[in-house]
């Protein structure tokens, strides 16, 4: 299979090292979780955006949202929030900007991700294990149980009755 690049013709044109405070900046209103934003950072780097930029996006985005911004204001004033938001802006691009100097221009071709067909005898392996232990979960309490587990959210077994 060829290798192809993928490349984002607004991002290429982009100043180097304008791209950081740009994707900084898109992290604060774009409120996504880590869990949410990480991917994201991986597909803005394999479009031909710094790293330095996909990390700003990275640490931006979940660590301010609206609502962090209003209990601020709030509780500490306007002047605090906006205090707290040029932090986090300065801080994430200087810590992009110093992971452009480190590790430089990044490029990722299409053809160099690994399909499952290529996958080595331990990844399969691993994957086996890791249903097998799912499948043993499942069978050991039950499927409404176990769902009752995996969906609590780190929610103590106890009921909102039984609360102190």
């Amino acid at each position: 299979m060829p290798r192809k690049n993928i490349q984002c013709p607004l991002v290429s044109r982009l100043p180097e090292g304008l791209d950081v405070p740009l994707f900084a900046l898109l992290g604060i209103p774009v409120y996504v979780c880590a869990s949410a934003a990480t991917p994201l950072a991986a597909a803005f780097i394999l479009v031909g955006v710094s790293p330095g930029a996909a990390l700003a996006f990275l640490v931006s985005g979940p660590a301010t949202n609206i609502t962090t911004f209003g209990v601020l204001a709030n509780l500490h004033g306007r002047r605090t929030a906006f205090i707290f938001g040029g932090f986090i802006l300065a801080v994430t691009m200087i810590l992009g900007w110093i992971i452009n100097l480190v590790m430089g221009k990044v490029n990722v071709p299409i053809g160099s991700l690994q399909g499952p067909e290529g996958a080595a005898w331990y990844h399969w392996a691993s994957v086996i294990i890791v249903g097998l232990a799912f499948l043993a979960a499942l069978l050991r309490v039950g499927p409404r149980a176990f769902l009752g587990t995996v969906l609590s959210f780190g929610r103590t077994s106890a009921s909102p009755d039984q609360a102190d």
